[in-house]
């Protein structure tokens, strides 16, 4: 039997191996979102298994879990602000130069890692050089969390600045072209539970449309199951034609009625990927 004094290089040594076996550094880097190509600014970032891109406007595109793209888009914000008086209403989009970008100044943008997840902030103020002067017309802030376990945390707040009418503003996220389309799916919206099979095509059998406040949606792909969840309540509306879309509006903005100078609102969802550590 080792006494004290013997077992202390014994126990060392067993440490020492078991360091080697597993260096810190490496399990560490291995669980954490890193950057894996390009930089802060317009990076794609990621793990072994999947991947975002992610730029300095807030758009989220091109998310690819082990070489199979599922969502084109994951956040990208589009508004149609109705001009005084009435008009046509012009198409501002996020990430969008000229005429068409969402704001006359750039947003700001903050990034950090929290304990190996991936952390976004970005805020911008909606407005057109044409429509009021160019005053700003709605305070928006983003906020993106991209976990190692393969959950993408998504959520705008919005404050309207301006009492006036919008004749959309959506948030909408595209799965794949290729991917997605013709699988199955799963709707929870309340007490509803709706299922079905996303067949693009006027031709194709079945409803092409779900309109809902949903709770989650669930698209089963080739590489398991894709989880989309809400957090706070969103009119929501997954259409599949010529191709599959998510279309999120915030409650606060009606088809027809103004939007109140002082309202606030928010979307929030997550994504959750079929990765082995989910």
């Amino acid at each position: 039997m080792l006494h004290g004094a013997e077992r202390a290089p014994v126990l060392l040594c067993l440490v020492s191996l078991l360091i080697l076996a597993h260096p810190s550094g490496a399990h560490g880097r291995a669980f954490e979102v890193r950057l894996l190509k390009g930089d802060e600014q317009n990076g794609v970032w990621g793990t072994d298994e999947f991947q975002v891109a992610v730029n300095k406007f807030g758009v989220l595109e091109h998310v690819i879990v082990r070489d199979k793209e599922l969502v084109r888009h994951a956040a990208r914000l589009y508004a149609f602000p109705v001009p005084p008086g009435g008009g046509p209403a012009p198409r501002t989009v996020q990430g969008e130069g000229g005429t068409r970008a969402l704001s006359v100044e750039p947003p700001t943008m903050e990034t950090h890692d929290e304990k190996g997840t991936r952390v976004f902030v970005w805020r911008c103020r909606i407005s057109r050089k044409d429509i009021f002067d160019g005053k700003p017309l709605c305070d928006v802030v983003e906020r993106v969390r991209i976990t190692p376990t393969g959950e993408i945390y998504v959520s705008y707040d919005f404050e309207w600045l301006e009492t006036m009418r919008w004749k959309s503003f959506n948030l909408l996220i595209f799965p794949d072209k290729e991917t997605v389309p013709g699988r199955d799916y799963l709707v929870f919206a309340g007490e509803r539970l709706l299922t079905g099979k996303l067949t693009l095509g006027a031709a194709a059998p079945g409803q092409k449309r779900i309109r809902e406040a949903m709770d989650q949606l669930t698209v089963w792909t080739e590489v398991g199951p894709l989880h989309f969840c809400w957090d706070s309540e969103t009119k929501c509306s997954l259409t599949w034609q010529k191709y599959v879309q998510l279309s999120m509006t915030p409650p606060a903005v009606p088809r027809k009625d103004p939007v109140y100078r002082g309202q606030k609102d928010r979307i929030s969802y997550r994504i959750l990927l079929p990765v082995s550590q989910q």
